[in-house]
């Protein structure tokens, strides 16, 4: 029943925005392999080690320093925004273990192919590439927001504050949104608590995004 009324409540705020925008959200809420929940998983050779513990995802790389392991989430027709729109990207993690400098990693490759893609050290993020890094606690978890109103530049902020801004690549990348262990060369023990995505019209972006959010979330 409950969830029959956040449904209704996501359709009517979704039915009073602004006539142009054409808002979505995916969620992955780690109470399962993201697999069954319509997403593509995508193992390395040899694969990692995966299990859902406490509702989270949590993915073991350690045994081989080749092996990768992805997750692709499923997508509208159009993922970017229009005018007016934002689109976010929200996760919350703990990295446990990494060596060889990076592993785990989220990557978005827009409609019109442009991409932003992230890799994390035990204590820092960064963009692929030299040219962007924040830092944070290590062994603790953490909450990492994408924002881009054009898919063409972003900023990525860090348990809600700014962590950089950056500006997107270039790529040949099929529209794709994704997460996981991304490098190939390192190993890592991570937990993924979630992992959601949309566009959201404005002015009403963060608040809408959050009210959705925390409705799944409650509903759990």
């Amino acid at each position: 029943m409950r969830r029959g009324v956040f449904l209704i409540t996501c359709l009517v705020a979704m039915t009073n925005a602004p006539a142009n925008a054409a808002p979505y959200w995916v969620t992955y809420d780690g109470n399962d392999f993201p697999e069954n929940e319509g997403w593509t998983h995508t193992e390395g050779e040899p694969p990692a080690l995966r299990w859902i513990e406490d509702g989270m995802l949590v993915i073991d790389s350690r045994a081989d320093n080749n092996t990768t392991d992805g997750n692709s989430a499923p997508l509208p027709d159009s993922m970017d925004p229009e005018e007016g729109e934002t689109f976010i990207a929200r996760w919350r993690m703990r990295i446990l273990e990494v060596a060889l400098y990076e592993d785990p990693g989220v990557y978005v490759c827009s409609d019109n192919q442009f991409s932003m893609g992230f890799v994390f050290g035990m204590d820092y993020v960064s963009e692929y590439g030299p040219n962007h890094s924040a830092g944070f606690s290590p062994g603790e978890f953490h909450t990492f927001e994408l924002r881009s109103c054009d898919m063409l530049s972003y900023t990525l902020f860090i348990d809600g504050s700014l962590g950089f801004e950056g500006e997107s690549s270039e790529s040949y990348s099929p529209t794709q949104v994704g997460f996981g262990d991304n490098v190939r060369g390192g190993t890592s023990l991570t937990q993924w608590d979630y992992f959601e995505f949309g566009v959201v019209p404005e002015p009403a972006t963060c608040v809408f995004a959050f009210v959705v959010a925390a409705m799944w979330r409650c509903l759990r």
